[in-house]
């Protein structure tokens, strides 16, 4: 009876999957980060562009903002403004971080595969040495029963 086939790296191709199911994981996370930045990002445009809006709607119905009224616009405005830029700063560094985390994830995969690999050419091999053993017996027993037919023969005649 043969034994079954053992690949003698499956513990180093079981941590392999687990990095790259972790590195999977970061990656994801990284981009849902990424995405509510963005739509953080998106709101604060929105938000400007409403100010703008309003400031143009008045404008065209011919009201006249007071100072007090223009300043505080443009104030917030000027906030908003800064808070766009601090917050693509913030998305530029999410986004190299997606980035870093995706070509950990690619070279998590490529080590994978190198042990993936592995295993298929231990597993050829392996089946190779059992073909060639099932083969040299199926030989014997060849050979065993014509001698004894040999044997037979010749004690018939």
């Amino acid at each position: 009876m043969t034994k079954s086939f053992q690949f003698s790296l499956q513990k180093v191709l079981d941590v392999r999957e687990i990095e790259e199911d972790m590195k999977t994981i970061e990656l994801k996370k990284a981009q849902m980060t990424l995405q509510k930045e963005q739509q953080v990002l998106d709101g604060l445009h929105h938000e400007k562009d409403q100010v703008l809006q309003e400031h143009g709607k008045e404008k065209r119905n011919g009201r006249l903002m007071n100072s007090s009224r223009l300043q505080q616009c443009m104030d917030y405005i000027s906030q908003i403004s800064s808070q766009i830029g601090a917050q693509e700063k913030l998305i530029h560094s999410h986004e190299r971080i997606v980035e870093k985390n995706h070509n950990e994830l690619l070279n998590a995969v490529k080590d994978k595969k190198i042990v993936e690999q592995l295993r298929k050419k231990d597993l050829l091999n392996y089946s190779k040495k059992n073909r060639r053993k099932e083969q040299t017996k199926e030989n014997e027993v060849a050979l065993r029963i014509s001698q004894k037919n040999k044997i037979s023969a010749a004690k018939v005649l």
